[in-house]
């Protein structure tokens, strides 16, 4: 496997202090398409998404309504939103817009299915009749259907190979309450919809096509289904069970399904109670939901801390060692905060199996045998970045050609060490760049941890102190140096 830039050590320091180096690349940064996203809640979603420094593709039938969309948010100061044309009831409007995505970007990461269609005249519309039940054409059902359910599906398996190229990839549909089953009053397919295990996409399809034979014998009453927006309730009820099903038979993407509640717009003729705003706050939470691994353990110690009486605590994910990662966090912290004042890199791992019997070679991991590499991170005035990188990538060489004890470095905890000593070089050379920045590197001295066994002397709370400290200096305090515990020592 050859080296790669990205798993360097300077990529632990994110260069989050300076937002323009985190490394945000059309590669690194989040795709999302949104359907049906020219107006309502659809172009809401899309502002919320492009403000969280996300790339949107706003989708519509009409190109020209689209393009105006586009204008207006890119108005308002968005510029990451593109469009294109779409109609999900067409299977080659479907074909061109992932070849676009495919050919532009090579993945998609969040695909919020947005577009929908209601038949709202019978209950709101100017011709509604109050206590008078609205017969429903089979012409309007067909349009509902196929838009709310089969477009759903067209486009989602249509875009799952490009979603399966996403480090964190999500799936948002947008439904209803009416879609719950409680609304689903044909009990063949309620109990249908209701199984936990068994259901099938044939089988959310079988509901549905039972509906529809139905309503074209009209025998809808006759068979218990609901009569008030009949096609509408039975489309977002597939919607959900649909999502269910691909939740289950893609467990690696994360798939909700969510009502954004009774949000005024065009649908019900602006009879809603929630704003756009609102509306939009459920989908864009779902589609910016960090990994579920990550997310359980982070916010678990938020949690505790805020127990413990403390409140300014937020949780975001992040991996160091994934680029997309880090630009997401470094867009929120600029969206949300716009600055950023400390910086602790303090996520590690020694690299291999630590051997409770090995505690004193642990001790000493400070320490680096290769004279060539010692030498070049020794250097005063003239250490680089571009030097720092090249002893890592000598010890990475010699370690794939099985030859690190010919070459003189550390066999304990080699890596572990080669990283530690390439971090302190790395952070003499930052201090130097960056003269208004008070960057050091501290050890915390052999604190009782997981990494460790618990074998260390020192508690949590000890070992915490320094890096304190160093981060709660006042302005014009020292930087470039190497510190065990609260005290200066020498690199």
């Amino acid at each position: 496997m050859p080296f790669k830039q990205s798993t360097y050590p300077k990529l632990l320091s994110l260069h989050t202090s300076l937002m323009e180096e985190t490394g945000i690349t059309q590669s690194t940064k989040r795709i999302a398409v949104v359907t049906g996203s020219n107006k309502g809640i659809g172009l809401e979603i899309c502002r919320q998404l492009a403000s969280n420094g996300v790339t949107v593709i706003l989708t519509a039938r009409d190109e020209n309504r689209g393009l105006e969309a586009v204008r207006n948010l890119k108005a308002s100061g968005l510029s990451d939103i593109l469009f294109h044309q779409l109609d999900v009831t067409n299977q080659t409007s479907i074909a061109s817009l992932a070849e676009f995505i495919k050919t532009k970007f090579k993945k998609l990461d969040i695909l919020v299915n947005n577009a929908g269609v209601g038949d709202f005249d019978s209950l709101v519309g100017p011709n509604a009749k109050k206590g008078e039940i609205f017969k429903q054409s089979l012409e309007d059902a067909e349009a509902c259907l196929k838009t709310n359910y089969y477009g759903v599906k067209l486009l989602t398996e249509e875009l799952i190979p490009l979603l399966q190229q996403s480090d964190s990839p999500k799936i948002v549909n947008v439904s209803s309450s009416f879609g719950k089953l409680e609304y689903v009053s044909n009990e063949k397919a309620k109990e249908q919809l209701s199984e936990i295990d068994g259901l099938t996409v044939e089988k959310v399809d079988e509901v549905v096509k039972w509906y529809y034979e139905d309503l074209r014998e009209d025998l809808l009453e006759t068979k218990g289904w609901p009569l008030s927006v009949s096609a509408y309730k039975v489309s977002k009820a597939a919607l959900i069970g649909y999502t269910r099903v691909m939740a289950k038979n893609y467990p690696k993407i994360a798939i909700n399904t969510v009502c954004p509640g009774y949000v005024k717009t065009d649908l019900n003729y602006n009879t809603g109670i929630y704003t756009v705003e609102q509306g939009a706050k459920g989908p864009v939470m779902l589609a910016l939901l960090p990994h579920a691994r990550d997310e359980n353990r982070g916010l678990e110690a938020v949690r505790n801390l805020k127990a413990s009486g403390l409140s300014d605590i937020l949780f975001h994910q992040l991996d160091v060692t994934n680029q997309t990662s880090i630009a997401s966090l470094a867009e929120f912290i600029k969206t949300k905060f716009k600055r950023l004042d400390i910086l602790i890199n303090n996520a590690g791992i020694v690299g291999t199996v630590v051997d409770p019997e090995d505690r004193h070679q642990y001790d000493l991991s400070v320490y680096l045998s290769n004279e060539k590499a010692k030498e070049k991170l020794s250097e005063i005035d003239g250490l680089t970045v571009e030097k720092v990188d090249e002893v890592v990538k000598w010890f990475y060489e010699d370690l794939r050609e099985d030859l690190p004890e010919t070459r003189g470095w550390p066999l304990h905890f080699s890596a572990y060490k080669v990283s530690k000593a390439a971090l302190n070089g790395y952070t003499r050379v930052m201090a130097k760049n960056y003269p208004k920045i008070a960057i050091n590197a501290v050890c915390p001295g052999y604190v009782k941890t997981d990494i460790n066994y618990n074998l260390g002397i020192y508690t949590v709370e000890q070992g915490a102190k320094g890096p304190v400290m160093l981060a709660l200096l006042s302005h014009g305090g020292p930087s470039g140096l190497f510190y065990s515990q609260t005290e200066v020592s020498t690199f």
